[in-house]
């Protein structure tokens, strides 16, 4: 469904995925938020409104997309 929603936005399709290898349940509010912010900067020449949009995933939230979100403002 999303490769027709986005031929019919005339966006490229792309599923892209990255990931850190880390375990977030055995780490602190403050070290995830240094993690994510550090990934969302090393990303941020492939995201974007007519790029790549990142979407959450296993064991992110609101919280974690807000991060990626500031950090890419």
């Amino acid at each position: 469904m999303d490769d027709l929603e986005n031929r019919h936005r005339q966006c490229p399709v792309l599923a892209a995925q990255g990931r850190v290898i880390c375990d977030p349940k055995r780490m602190s509010k403050s070290e995830l938020e240094r993690m994510t912010r550090r990934y969302a900067s090393e990303i941020l020449p492939i995201i974007g409104p007519s790029m790549d949009i990142p979407a959450p995933d296993v064991y992110t939230d609101a919280q974690t997309m807000a991060w990626i979100m500031d950090t890419y403002a």
